[in-house]
């Protein structure tokens, strides 16, 4: 079972893709939220995530240095976590800085907060 964190504080998000994966047999997924940005990194070590999806529109990360620091914390707390961003299209700084945390390796890539839960779902199979 591979284990997938969801760092958000958009519960409805979070809730609406976690009963995706559960109503699925196909997704060999164990799903897990994760609210409080100051606690995610630790959270995401000691459930062991093989995936966390980190939503930058979720307000946690007031600024780009915030988002990159967790980023950082969270590669050194799980080394073996696979990181995907989820981006809002229109913000051209968080984009900016979602390209730039793939390019230094500190998220595995990214998916726009507008694409649609197939997308997103075969993102996460990819990394399974």
């Amino acid at each position: 079972m591979i284990k997938l964190g969801f760092i958000s504080s958009n519960k409805i998000l979070v809730q609406s893709i976690a009963a995706v994966i559960k109503n699925n047999p196909d997704f060999e997924f164990e799903t897990f939220t994760l609210l409080n940005p100051c606690q995610a990194a630790l959270d995401a070590a000691i459930l062991e995530l093989d995936i966390a999806v980190v939503d930058m529109a979720a307000g946690f990360f007031k600024t780009p240095n915030a988002l990159w620091a967790f980023c950082e914390n969270l590669r050194q707390d799980v080394p073996a976590c696979h990181t995907l961003l989820l981006v809002p299209q229109e913000d051209r700084e968080m984009l900016s800085l979602a390209m730039k945390a793939k390019e230094d390796k500190l998220a595995g890539d990214f998916v726009f907060t507008d694409s649609s839960l197939d997308y997103l779902l075969a993102k996460l199979i990819a990394y399974s």
